[in-house]
């Protein structure tokens, strides 16, 4: 039902709860990462740590929240700053047909269903952008079926089976082509999920409701008892600054995106309409734009490799430097005083095991490790 005596939360002290049970989360994700490095039949070591940490930072924080939601009303950072989660529900009254919304404790859904939220949602974002996220990555299938189209010299005649691809390598197409358009759109989602995240700060500043979006999406406020000493601190300051940016950024983002839409929309609109008329993939149409450009350019008689495809080959073939911890592209380049090369979060990551260099087991201090720009 409906509470008397107390008050909604200030923001200082949703500040310090929310901090609070962060802290508590670190705690056992790290325990479960001694756990696993110390348990012998699962042989967990630094390197599989490092690549496991986004996993193991959401499982920490499931089984937090979970112990302290499902098995209570509050997490410790909230018992800490004495404050009591609340869902703020309409109740029907005779001076409002639509009601007012009045606090109550919340249901065992709504605790389960802020559990999952506060988990995986930081896990998607923190895999949104390493780029990791499973449908950005390619399977073998499409690795296999976008090789063979790099390669359209090796083929001196075009067999039956090359004129009509079979369902599995049409949904492969499929699936990689899509997979490419959300890769290339990832910094677009990026800074959009950044800029709403500046906008519900902002709104937080102002008004002390939902610190979090997880806490926006369901309704649910902190409240304290009401005879609680008085805080007085505000944060209005911050929230202008943050309106500044969050307006300015916005107007930036809308003006930059006219001008992309414009040029796209010049240069692409006469060929666009004609190929989606035809029925055609994009990345298909590609391929066959490539594939008569080499046999128009080339010297050779066709069927018959030249030297000059061989070396163009050879350059698209070339792969992007990886790193030896995460065996993925190197992302944010970073040197160590050894002279070896890593992507930055994975060799910070490292020495959360060891302060030795993964490749040649030298002495390494984590502040000698230098960032690489316009590296390969």
């Amino acid at each position: 039902g409906g509470m008397a005596g107390v008050v909604f939360s200030p923001a200082p002290l949703v500040l310090l709860a929310a901090e609070k049970d962060s802290e508590y989360a670190r705690s056992v994700a790290t325990a479960i990462q001694e756990v696993l490095q110390q348990s012998q039949p699962l042989g967990i070591g630094g390197r599989q740590t490092v690549e496991l940490a986004p996993e193991i930072s959401m499982l920490g924080r499931l089984l937090y929240f979970y112990m302290a939601y499902v098995g209570g009303h509050r997490t410790l950072g909230q018992e800490y700053c004495d404050l009591l989660p609340v869902q703020m529900i309409p109740v029907p009254s005779s001076t409002s047909p639509r009601g007012h919304l009045q606090p109550h404790l919340l249901t065992r859904e709504t605790r389960m269903g802020l559990t999952a939220l506060q988990a995986f949602m930081p896990y998607l974002h923190e895999r949104l952008e390493a780029g990791r996220l499973p449908w950005l990555a390619s399977s073998p299938l499409e690795q296999h079926h976008s090789q063979g189209q790099q390669r359209p010299h090796q083929q001196s005649q075009p067999s039956p089976s090359a004129a009509s691809p079979s369902p599995e390598v049409e949904g492969a197409s499929l699936s990689s082509w899509a997979s490419s358009r959300l890769q290339a759109s990832r910094p677009t989602i990026l800074g959009l999920l950044r800029w709403l995240s500046r906008c519900n700060l902002m709104l937080f500043y102002f008004s002390d409701r939902y610190y979090e979006w997880c806490t926006r999406l369901l309704g649910i406020r902190l409240i304290r008892p009401a005879t609680a000493r008085p805080t007085r601190i505000r944060y209005v300051a911050l929230a202008l600054l943050l309106a500044v940016e969050v307006l300015g950024g916005g107007a930036l983002s809308l003006w930059s995106g006219v001008g992309v839409l414009r040029q796209f929309l010049a240069q692409h609109g006469g060929r666009g309409s004609a190929r989606l008329s035809e029925g055609s993939l994009p990345a298909e149409s590609e391929a066959q734009d490539q594939s008569r450009g080499a046999t128009h350019t080339g010297s050779s008689p066709r069927g018959v490799p030249s030297d000059n495809s061989d070396e163009a080959s050879s350059d698209e073939a070339d792969p992007a430097p990886r790193c030896v911890i995460c065996m993925s592209p190197r992302r944010h380049t970073a040197a160590t005083e050894c002279g070896h090369l890593f992507c930055w979060d994975c060799i910070m990551g490292n020495f959360q095991a060891s302060r030795e260099c993964p490749l040649c087991r030298q002495k390494i201090e984590p502040q000698r490790v230098l960032r690489l720009y316009n590296a390969r």
